[in-house]
């Protein structure tokens, strides 16, 4: 989190979005974690405890121990989330961690903790949670969803591979074909690169007429040769595949994907580039 100056002299952490409010900020640099079960936690505490009327023996037994929790998991929660006024109620709870070892006015503290309620379902309101599925969880937490040597051979292809894995885990179907075509555009060019052609052409159609020529005109001698052209010639009629269904739409706008269009096509690019990976 940044730390901003408040009036007084005194911080306050808000959430990098609302400190640099003209900065342009990627979808996914918004859409971070949330502790889920920090929240649940928190939830579930302050709705058990006030619950209690002020003369249960029960809250006298909880209080020593519920600040420094509430604390622990409410604090990061609401800096993460830029939750200014549950923070402020967050520092008031605070004075009592501080004396938790003296006698604390009871009524005192119970309603910081109904301050803190009040204003975290208030601020909550206009805060946007997104819930996910174990397989999109796993396609939002893996920076190397094509495995480690694709990532290793194509250290240009990196951040296309996962921001593809990324929009697919939020359903932006023609946003993760389109980081798939960059991700091919750099296993075509490798491929080029390693036939040593000259000049690696930007433009697919030359690169791939450029390729499959080089690839026709390879020595055919010995079985280690024609198993060389034969996995070369393999992926260029897989990249032009590619090109033809679906490279040509997509960068240009003529077409939208669907979530299974989208997902087919992250489960063939990701074969060829590992195939490309370990032929390179």
């Amino acid at each position: 989190m940044i730390e901003a100056p408040a009036p007084g002299g005194h911080g306050y952490s808000v959430a990098p979005w609302q400190a640099e409010p003209y900065r342009v900020w990627s979808l996914l640099e918004m859409l971070q974690n949330v502790d889920a079960e920090g929240l649940m936690r928190c939830a579930n505490a302050l709705g058990t405890n006030l619950t209690l009327p002020l003369n249960d023996s029960e809250r006298a037994q909880w209080q020593p121990n519920v600040i420094e929790k509430l604390i622990n998991d409410l604090r990061p929660l609401a800096e993460h989330l830029g939750l200014r006024a549950t923070l402020a109620s967050v520092r008031t709870l605070e004075t009592f961690q501080e004396v938790k070892q003296k006698e604390v006015d009871r009524e005192s503290f119970f309603l910081a903790l109904e301050d803190i309620r009040s204003r975290l379902i208030d601020e909550l309101n206009g805060i946007y949670l997104f819930a996910m599925e174990p397989r999109e969880k796993t396609l939002y937490e893996n920076t190397q969803a094509f495995g480690p040597e694709v990532a290793a051979t194509f250290p240009g292809a990196i951040v296309d591979i996962e921001e593809a894995a990324k929009c697919l885990a939020f359903d932006r179907a023609t946003a993760c074909v389109f980081h798939l075509m960059r991700v091919l555009e750099v296993g075509l060019q490798g491929l080029a690169k390693d036939l040593g052609l000259p000049k690696v052409d930007r433009n697919w159609q030359a690169l791939l007429n450029n390729v499959r020529g080089v690839i026709n005109k390879l020595p055919l001698t010995t079985q280690a040769e024609k198993d060389y052209q034969s996995d070369r010639q393999e992926v260029v009629v897989h990249l032009q595949a590619v090109k033809d269904a679906w490279r040509n739409d997509v960068m240009h706008p003529r077409d939208h994907y669907d979530l299974s269009q989208a997902l087919d096509i992250f489960n063939h690019t990701r074969p060829l580039m590992q195939k490309l990976a370990a032929l390179l």
